[in-house]
């Protein structure tokens, strides 16, 4: 799988959700840059999720890396339904 990135502004931060004792989540919202901005979701998890708290606030602009995951859920009627996430594990905000 190639790197992805993405750029953006911090426009909501989350609060760290508890999964279990040795899994949490984070997620938080960038503002792309560009003619059509676009507002999208990442998921950071565990100690990241705590360093992304101590060292980013909205409004501060980064560079995500990030991996596509997607699993499928079954649903009651037996519909299979294809859930994605962008799963951080790199953020900067190195400044030129």
């Amino acid at each position: 799988m190639s790197e992805l990135k993405m750029s953006g502004v911090i426009e909501r931060i989350g609060e760290i959700k508890e999964i279990s004792e040795s899994f949490k989540t984070l997620e938080f919202v960038i503002k792309t840059n560009g003619e059509y901005p676009q507002n999208i979701s990442f998921q950071i998890t565990n100690d990241k999720a705590d360093n992304f708290l101590n060292n980013y606030k909205l409004n501060d602009s980064i560079d995500v890396y990030f991996n596509i995951r997607g699993r499928n859920w079954t649903n009651n009627e037996g519909v299979i339904k294809t859930f994605n996430t962008l799963d951080v594990w790199r953020v900067t905000n190195e400044k030129f």
